[in-house]
């Protein structure tokens, strides 16, 4: 197994919390305003156990009052999960390695088609599984 020098790791990829497309476009109607916890998730769409467990342990901006409570600024929380939960696309001589969970550089790629579908096949440098990378999205109509 290569392992990467100190200075090439990336930060890891954060699995836990992510929101589905509708509960993402619902963070745009949070409020500059503080939300409990229970309050934050019903306009989220999730539970409110998520909101304490997952998102205040990675890093929520939150407060408490003084009865202990959490509370949370909601234009501060999106600005926050944007930043979190970042969209990453690799380069073009990279793949994502779903073993690894992180990006990788693809060694030895052998391009292949498949029913008009292009894609690159290769080895994770890391693990050794196969990894593969679209090429062409559209398939080609025969």
């Amino acid at each position: 197994m290569n392992e990467r020098p100190p200075q090439a790791k990336k930060r890891a990829i954060v699995r836990k919390g992510r929101l589905s497309g509708a509960q993402r476009n619902r963070l745009g109607r949070l409020l500059n305003m503080m939300y409990t916890t229970i309050e934050l998730a019903n306009e989220i769409g999730v539970s409110p156990r998520m909101v304490r467990r997952v998102y205040v342990p990675l890093g929520c901006p939150h407060t408490r009052n003084k009865q202990n409570h959490i509370m949370i600024n909601g234009a501060a929380f999106r600005d926050w999960y944007q930043g979190m939960y970042k969209k990453r696309s690799p380069a073009e001589d990279e793949a994502f390695c779903l073993a690894c969970g992180d990006a990788v550089k693809m060694v030895e790629p052998s391009p292949r088609e498949l029913d008009g579908l292009s894609y690159v096949v290769a080895r994770c440098p890391d693990c050794g599984r196969n990894v593969a990378r679209f090429m062409d999205m559209v398939r080609k109509r025969i």
